[in-house]
């Protein structure tokens, strides 16, 4: 069923790789919260990919660290709540 529907929907593999910073996107609201959803959920702080782990199952998940604090992330985090981190000096 998997292929099928990859095929059909057209999905791309993702192609982050070790070293590469990305943003990682937080969206969580705790019960009685009154946080309304922006469009940016991604966190402030930059992080950089540490570990590719993967599994036929369910794909690539990646560990992530903290540039700012140095601290990696508790769980590993799928390629859906990433996002490529781009400076603005990298377009020259």
């Amino acid at each position: 069923m998997k292929e099928n529907y990859d095929k059909k929907h057209k999905t791309k593999k993702a192609d982050y790789l070790v070293k590469d910073f990305v943003l990682l996107r937080d969206n969580k609201i705790e019960m009685g919260s009154d946080r309304i959803l922006t469009r940016k959920p991604y966190l402030n702080d930059k992080f950089v990919i540490t570990d590719i782990i993967e599994n036929d199952h369910i794909g690539q998940a990646y560990k992530l660290l903290n540039t700012r604090t140095g601290r990696h992330v508790k769980n590993v985090v799928n390629f859906d709540r990433i996002k490529r981190f781009i400076t603005s000096d990298a377009s020259v």
